[in-house]
């Protein structure tokens, strides 16, 4: 249906030179409140649907042809007469796969289920920010995330004689990643054209996953058949990880042309721990499993 309503809202903007310029916006929506009925007779009844939205934005805006000078400033990036930086945001559209083996508590070598999430499809948005000193230090980092589309889940049991191999299919919905990065480093290297610095730096993931249904695609009799097939909206299984890493590395970056500008990182995690948690949400005898890793 078409609803009508109001909103007001207010925001600010700074100017960082004569081209860049950052902005942050709030918005209130209110489209109101509708009554429905349904049923009839007996049945008879009504539910309130009610919209408001708030939203929060936040940009950065590039206005071009006011350059401020003789055809180009070269201070556009310049925070003051020791700091330069670089900002900004990106879209994307990511793509991925995720496998978890569980084995046997009692003999680590029987694999007993092989949970796969073969399509992680979905748009993502990075924010990344670095901050240079002219002593050659400098600051970086990331913050990004992922929407991760409707897909599928595939569960493996290899059972116990007489029960055959079963896999279930169940839907995918709701999932998302979230991760940051935040890095110190030197450059080593450095002058008009490029650089080469080493950092030290933190990284964050974490991921959640989500599984609806169960619908039995093999021979197995006795999970998940039809006479007890799950409906797509119960929810049945989740997934949760969160990794905290250390990051050493080199990065650089050179100037191709007077506009094109190549760079570049590689970092080795040299520590990295896991905290992560599996729901099975229909099996109280192994819900829930934490798992820690390093």
């Amino acid at each position: 249906a078409n609803r009508y309503g109001w909103t007001v809202g207010a925001g600010v903007a700074y100017a960082l030179d004569a081209n860049w310029s950052v902005n942050a916006e709030y918005g209130y929506y209110d489209f109101g409140k509708q009554t429905y009925s349904s049923g009839s007779g007996g049945d008879a009844g009504s539910f309130s649907v009610a919209y408001v939205q708030q939203a929060a934005k936040f940009g950065l805006s590039y206005r071009p042809g006011a350059t401020g000078g003789n055809g180009g400033d070269s201070q556009a990036w310049r925070l003051n007469d020791d700091l330069a930086g670089v900002f900004g945001t990106r879209v994307a559209y990511s793509s991925g796969r995720f496998q978890k083996k569980l084995y046997d508590s009692a003999d680590n070598s029987r694999l007993n289920s092989t949970l796969t999430w073969p399509d992680q499809a979905g748009p993502g948005v990075e924010a990344f920010v670095r901050i240079d000193h002219r002593s050659g230090w400098f600051l970086k980092g990331t913050l990004g995330g992922v929407m991760i589309a409707s897909s599928k889940l595939y569960d493996e049991d290899f059972c116990d004689q007489p029960e055959p191999f079963s896999i279930t299919v169940s839907w995918a919905k709701y999932g998302r990643d979230f991760y940051g990065t935040l890095d110190l480093g030197h450059n080593f290297l450095q002058d008009e054209d490029g650089n080469l610095g080493g950092f030290v730096g933190y990284g964050h993931y974490r991921q959640y996953l989500n599984a609806y249904g169960c619908e039995q695609v093999a021979r197995n009799e006795f999970i998940c058949v039809p006479s007890q097939m799950i409906s797509p909206s119960g929810l049945i299984l989740s997934e949760t990880e969160k990794w905290h890493v250390l990051r050493l590395g080199l990065t650089g970056s050179v100037m191709l042309t007077d506009r094109l500008n190549f760079s570049a990182e590689a970092a080795w995690l040299a520590y990295a721990s896991l905290t992560a948690r599996d729901n099975h949400w229909n099996r109280p005898d192994i819900n829930p499993m934490d798992e820690k890793g390093h």
